[in-house]
Order: C-alpha cells, then sequence, then structure tokens
C-alpha cells in the first residue's frame, strides 16, 4: 500500500516538479510495472434454484466481481504503473480448502479474496501459510466471526447480520413502525437473521408482537394448483394482533416472495424479502463506487469488486469521499454501525455484500435497504 501511494505521489508530482525533475520522474514510471496479485478462493455448492425456471441459474456471481474489480484496478494501474492479477480456485465440494490456501501461498498470493460460507472461512484462515495473509471475507455475514471467531488475519467486507438488521431497525423506527409480526424459516441461517432482528427491535424501541415459524411444504408451489395453495395459506398464516410491518427471516429463499401483497392485514414486508438491508443500492450512489459495479446488481458479486480494489488505491478513496456538509439532523435513537439507509430497485442475487464507505464496519460505511 505504501508503495502504491508513493507512486502515485510520484506522478501527482510531475506537474509540479519542474522541467528539471522530469526526466527522473518519467524514468521511474517507464520502469517494468508492478504486479500484484490477488487470490479468489471459492468451494463449488449445489446449485441455488431460483423460484422460478425462468430465471437462469448463477454459478460465476462471485468471481465475476472480481475480475471486474480487476479489471478497474488495471484501469488506475495505467497511471501508477502497477499491473493486477487474479488467480482463480475453486475447491471441489469434497475438496480441501486448507490445501487450496498453502497452494496459493507457494504461489506468492498475499491478498486474499474468500468467498466462502463461516466454516470454510475459519479453516482457510487458521492455516499456518495464512498468517501473512490478508483475507477478506466477501461472504459470511455471521456475527460469531467479528466477536469470538475474529482472526487477525481476517477483514470483513461484508456486512454482518446484525449491522444489517440495525440498519432495516432504523429505516422501521425512522416511519415509525414499531410493531412487528416476525416469521422465521426453518433454515439455520434463518434463525441467525431473526435473532439478529430481535436484537435490533430491543436497540430502537421495536416490539415483536408475535412470532410464527414457516411449515408449510415447499413443493406445493411446483404443483399446477401450488399458487392457490399458497394464496388460500397466507393469509390465515398471517392473521392474528395488529402489526406495523411483517418482519421475515427467509436467507434460504424459500417462501418470503410470496408474502408480500397476501398478508391478512395490508401491511408491508421487510427482512430478507420485501424491504431488504443491503450493502449497495443502484440507487444510492453518494457512497458507492458506480463506476465498478455497473451492470452488476449481486451483493456477493459488489462483495469480490470491492476486496479486489486496495483500500490505499484512487478509486477506493474516491469511494470514501463524503458530500458536502449539509443541516444537522436530530436522531431520535441511538447510533449504530449501520449508517444511512436508503431504498433500491430489486436485486434477486444470493451472496455476500461490500462495504462501502470505510471498507469495513466503521461508522461511515452506508448499509442501503433494497426493495424486492
Amino acid at each position: 500500500m505504501t508503495a502504491l501511494l508513493r507512486r502515485l505521489l510520484l506522478v501527482l508530482a510531475l506537474p509540479a516538479a519542474g522541467p528539471a525533475a522530469g526526466p527522473a520522474v518519467a524514468q521511474a514510471v517507464a520502469q517494468d510495472p508492478q504486479v500484484v496479485r490477488i487470490g479468489y478462493l471459492t468451494r463449488e455448492e449445489e446449485p441455488h434454484i431460483p423460484l422460478t425456471f425462468l430465471e437462469p441459474v448463477v454459478e460465476d456471481e462471485g468471481v465475476q466481481g472480481a475480475r471486474l474489480g480487476i479489471a478497474d484496478n488495471d484501469t488506475t494501474g495505467r497511471f501508477t504503473n502497477q499491473r493486477f492479477e487474479l488467480v482463480e480456485v475453486t475447491v471441489p465440494m469434497d475438496g480441501s480448502v486448507e490445501q487450496a490456501v498453502r497452494d496459493l501461498s507457494g504461489q506468492g498470493i498475499r491478498l486474499l479474496v474468500a468467498d466462502l460460507r463461516a466454516d470454510a472461512l475459519l479453516a482457510a484462515a487458521a492455516v499456518p501459510e495464512a498468517t501473512d495473509m490478508l483475507v477478506f471475507n466477501t461472504r459470511a455475514p455471521d456475527d460469531a466471526l467479528r466477536n469470538e471467531q475474529c482472526r487477525a488475519n481476517l477483514l470483513h467486507v461484508a456486512p454482518s447480520r446484525r449491522m444489517l438488521a440495525d440498519a432495516l431497525a432504523q429505516y422501521l423506527a425512522l416511519r415509525r413502525w414499531s410493531t412487528w409480526m416476525l416469521v422465521v424459516g426453518r433454515a439455520p441461517e434463518d434463525a441467525g437473521y431473526a435473532e439478529a432482528m430481535r436484537r435490533a427491535a430491543k436497540r430502537y424501541g421495536a416490539r415483536i408482537v408475535e412470532e410464527k415459524g414457516w411449515t408449510f411444504e415447499d413443493a406445493n408451489r411446483r404443483t399446477d394448483t401450488g399458487h392457490v395453495t399458497l394464496q388460500t395459506e397466507i393469509p390465515p398464516f398471517t392473521q392474528g394482533r395488529d402489526y406495523d410491518v411483517l418482519i421475515v427471516a427467509d436467507e434460504a429463499d424459500v417462501f418470503g416472495e410470496y408474502l408480500a401483497y397476501r398478508t391478512w392485514l395490508p401491511r408491508p414486508v421487510a427482512g430478507t424479502h420485501g424491504l431488504v438491508p443491503a450493502s449497495w443500492s443502484r440507487v444510492h450512489e453518494q457512497w458507492g463506487r458506480p463506476s465498478s459495479t455497473a451492470g452488476s446488481s449481486g451483493r456477493r458479486t459488489a462483495g469480490c469488486v470491492r476486496a479486489t480494489i486496495p483500500p490505499g488505491s484512487p478509486s477506493a478513496r474516491w469511494g470514501r469521499r463524503r458530500p458536502a456538509p449539509g443541516p444537522p439532523i436530530r436522531r431520535r435513537w441511538p447510533p449504530s454501525s449501520a449508517g444511512r439507509i436508503s431504498r433500491c430497485r430489486p436485486s434477486r442475487a444470493r451472496a455476500s455484500a461490500f462495504a462501502t464507505g470505510t471498507g469495513n464496519c466503521g461508522s461511515r460505511s452506508c448499509w442501503p435497504v433494497r426493495g424486492r
């Protein structure tokens, strides 16, 4: 990073150095470019089947973001006399993530973009060869990774569930939607998201008036009368005590898509579906990087884009530029690391998010809210 800043200052100092310094600067810039090699590590998984067969099955979402980040870096590298290379490694389902990290370390990789789930991520970071690496977590939102399972060589680009839940709770508090009904799926990650929403409700003065678990069979929606079954089951399922908003905890994307506009009471849907907290939005570019994420709506893709851009590069610093100061804003809830919130258009992509702004868990990161 220091070398990058030195080269950048060298180029910027060229016009002000005068004619005497021109040949020396030009000779330094004319040298062979510095090659920065960045590794990308992921593991094969069963493809995520979309709700409808009309939607394509995306199998290369994460690596496409990493490639886009490398292309964006090379544009800046022309001015800083640097060249970036991406070393892609995909581990089979029964393969060893630890061995893949050792192989990357043997190739001289010191910056590693990890598109892995929590268990595989911890295994990769624990390899002795990874001690000298900086591992970027672009996918796993588990809160334990930021607390008791934290590692010294692990940098989280993806926001945690708590951060996303705080962002959503802030927006709901702003709208004064203080009573929630919580619907939780059966997957383990659904339970983690639900716990983050319970914590956010206590933190921002909301009240969960009723909590229900989703128990219907998922295969019903693929039958000829599946849509009829859903329309007859969801209204009575969401009937109960009065509430302001229906919170969905369905990270597995099994049933949440069907809840909007089918509830017993005409109420908004939020959480993993409906009004969804996200780390980047196509309509919120104030702290983002629209040039690097153009054509990419996936959070996992965007996470790999952000991870492959060095924090000290001009592109990253441009993303941290803050707007002109405006009038003071009165906040009626305690501040949190979630930052500001905005609405945005639908995005169906499954994956980890990226942190706009500081690129970490800092208070100046922006966690928009996207609508599905």
